[in-house]
Order: C-alpha cells, then sequence, then structure tokens
C-alpha cells in the first residue's frame, strides 16, 4: 500500500475542520432550539433527540466525524513521520471525548458532560488546525 501524500492528507484535514464546523452548527441549533424533557429516565431523553432533526443531525455527524478522524489517523500514521501521527492520536482521541460528552449530556441532562464535550471539541478542532499547517509547512517544503 502505498504511502498517502501530503497533499491527500492535508485535504482530509481540511474537510475534517470543515465537518467540526458543521458539527459546532448543528449543536448550536440543538442548544437553541430543542429544550429536553425534565426527567432523568434515559430511554425518555434518547427517544425526544431522536425525534428532533437537530439533535439527530448532531448525532449522525458525530459519528461520521468518530470515521473520518480514524481514517486520519490512519494515513497520518501511514506516513511514517512521528508528529503528524501523534498530533492525530490526540485529536483523534478528543472527537472521542466529545462524543461520549454529548452522548452522557444527552442521557443525564448534566451539564458538566456538555463542558467536557465542548471542551473536547475545542481541543480537537485546534489540533486538526495545527495538524494542518504542519502538513502545508512540509508540502511547502517538498517533504
Amino acid at each position: 500500500m502505498a504511502t498517502p501524500s501530503l497533499k491527500s492528507l492535508s485535504m482530509m484535514t481540511s474537510t475534517m475542520l470543515g465537518f467540526l464546523s458543521l458539527q459546532f452548527i448543528l449543536g448550536v441549533l440543538s442548544a437553541l432550539y430543542v429544550t429536553f424533557p425534565d426527567t432523568t429516565d434515559q430511554k425518555t431523553l434518547m427517544d425526544f433527540a431522536n425525534q428532533h432533526w437537530q439533535t439527530m443531525s448532531h448525532f449522525i455527524l458525530g459519528i461520521i466525524l468518530v470515521l473520518f478522524g480514524l481514517w486520519i489517523l490512519i494515513q497520518a500514521i501511514r506516513r511514517k513521520q512521528k508528529p503528524f501521527g501523534i498530533v492525530a492520536t490526540i485529536a483523534f482521541i478528543m472527537v472521542l471525548v466529545a462524543g461520549y460528552g454529548g452522548d452522557q449530556f444527552v442521557r443525564t441532562q448534566n451539564d458538566a458532560y456538555s463542558v467536557v464535550m465542548a471542551v473536547a471539541f475545542i481541543i480537537a478542532m485546534g489540533l486538526y488546525g495545527r495538524l494542518l499547517a504542519a502538513l502545508m509547512v512540509a508540502q511547502a517544503k517538498g517533504e
């Protein structure tokens, strides 16, 4: 299997940043227009979330982000340039943490999980931005 080019990895990372931006917008729409019922019953909360396009879109894009983040991680590791692999690994972990926080927030309505989701999201966004910058520098150097 051929080593992925810097250009293709840059394009994947740029796409990931676009998906993360869309995820932010969907999260804001969910926060603004979806009010969860006052209950601690997880089934009721999950059923309620599934009835609103904002939360369902947010959830589905979250799954896509995990899969795409894993693809970027695999491609970054295949480049055999340790810094790319390290940044992609930490960024992917942050996507997983954000997803976990979001899932737990819907199930429990505990605001601490919303904070976990938001902080992990911001870190992931920054790390993918950093990865893209490093890839662009490597491209400019002709590596």
